[in-house]
């Protein structure tokens, strides 16, 4: 999520917003706001920042909420634009349903809604650098979209026989839809254009929480470490990985780090174990939220991961696998986001919908889940459950 309000002449008159803020969030949405917005009330969407912001004299000013993709192409162009469907939903303000700002319900006074918002640019708009650059005056302007949407797109996730699961930075888990019905507080539902919505959920902590222990033991990431960390399926400590509070699947932003079972026999690589654990069963129950939900089928999708963290750790795949319960593949191609940029601009240039070829979806290499294990790692995923309501008391 990223904001900035502009004024009618496309000039930045706010701050940007980001989903890093630390704000908690002053909308209390009902369970129609909900459903009708996608998000649940949460500090990583806008609505806090909105409300604080309506009390400052800048907001007089705003005319259009843009983001930092909308806002750059306003000073590049002799027009002010608004935000993609995809971006705009993206802050958990907008109105999946009539395609209007929804903040609480309530409207934001002097800021306008979206009239045209396709993906590419279609008015008369033109490049205030022409002069310099005359190359650039006929080239194609498309809005922006939002990272996940994009992940799953060029990783051929395009519908719910195949899931994508991403580690980065943070972890999310997504599946596109044209037709979503219900879905559970547990997950979100954005938009990636007027057709298609992304449903799934996101932990905020996913790579980086590998990052601190990096950073807290003094020690780089190694295959042998890595291979005797998740040899250690019987280490006895769990961890509640929240660094940055917790969103999917409880949405509490008070939400701290706890690592729990340790002795003077813990090693740090019990510690590593137990932050690989706890990602992979946040994981696990986004997807268990969204089998409820009837979005996901156990017996009829594959997991296919993506992202650097999963990428380059075969044995982290393997763990997911086993805790899930679902057939899992690895993408394998890289710059997953990058390449559905550029299917979605393919899309918009033929003018129809993106249809992968049946050898672009076979893959060489399918896990299939290991359930003596899986049983023992559900088991220690209940004891975490347990874990994250008992210390949720001193939250």
């Amino acid at each position: 999520m990223n904001l900035v309000g502009l004024n009618y002449k496309g000039e930045q008159v706010t701050r940007f917003m980001l989903y890093s803020n630390s704000r908690e969030s002053r909308c209390k949405k009902t369970e129609e706001d909900r459903l009708n917005t996608g998000t649940p009330e949460h500090s990583s969407y806008g609505e806090g920042q909105i409300f604080d912001l309506k009390g400052e004299s800048v907001w007089e000013d705003v005319t259009v909420l843009g983001s930092i993709v909308s806002a750059v192409i306003s000073r590049w162009t002799d027009s002010v634009l608004k935000m993609s469907y995809s971006e705009a939903s993206w802050t958990g303000m907008f109105n999946l349903k009539t395609f209007e700002w929804d903040v609480g319900g309530c409207k934001l006074p002097g800021v306008e809604d979206f009239n045209d918002n396709e993906f590419r640019i279609r008015d008369n708009v033109k490049f205030n650098f022409a002069g310099r650059w005359p190359e650039i005056q006929n080239a194609k302007i498309y809005r922006g979209v939002g990272d996940g949407g994009c992940a799953n797109v060029g990783s051929l996730c395009l519908d719910a026989k195949r899931v994508a699961v991403t580690i980065g930075t943070s972890a999310a888990v997504r599946v596109v839809s044209e037709d979503v019905g219900y879905f559970s507080k547990g997950l979100w539902c954005y938009r990636i254009d007027a057709r298609r919505k992304l449903v799934g959920g996101a932990l905020t902590d996913g790579g980086s929480a590998v990052e601190w222990w990096e950073n807290m033991y003094g020690e780089k990431l190694s295959e042998e470490v890595v291979g005797e960390a998740m040899g250690k399926d019987d280490c006895g400590v769990i961890a509640v990985p929240f660094l940055e509070g917790e969103r999917s699947v409880r949405w509490r932003d008070n939400a701290n780090c706890t690592i729990y079972g340790m002795n003077r026999s813990t090693t740090k690589v019990d510690v590593l174990r137990a932050i690989f654990d706890s990602i992979s069963f946040g994981i696990c129950r986004i997807l268990d939220e969204m089998v409820k939900c009837d979005i996901v089928k156990r017996d009829d999708a594959v997991l296919v991961c993506s992202g650097g963290a999963l990428e380059k750790n075969g044995l982290w795949r393997r763990l997911i696998c086993d805790v899930s319960g679902f057939n899992l593949c690895d993408f394998g191609e890289g710059s997953a986001t990058s390449r559905g940029v550029a299917i979605l601009i393919k899309e918009d240039y033929e003018g129809r919908k993106y249809v992968p070829s049946p050898e672009q979806l076979e893959k060489d290499t399918v896990l299939t889940p290991n359930w003596t294990r899986h049983q023992l790692l559900r088991e220690k995923m209940l004891k975490q459950g347990r874990l994250i309501e008992a210390v949720a008391e001193i939250w």
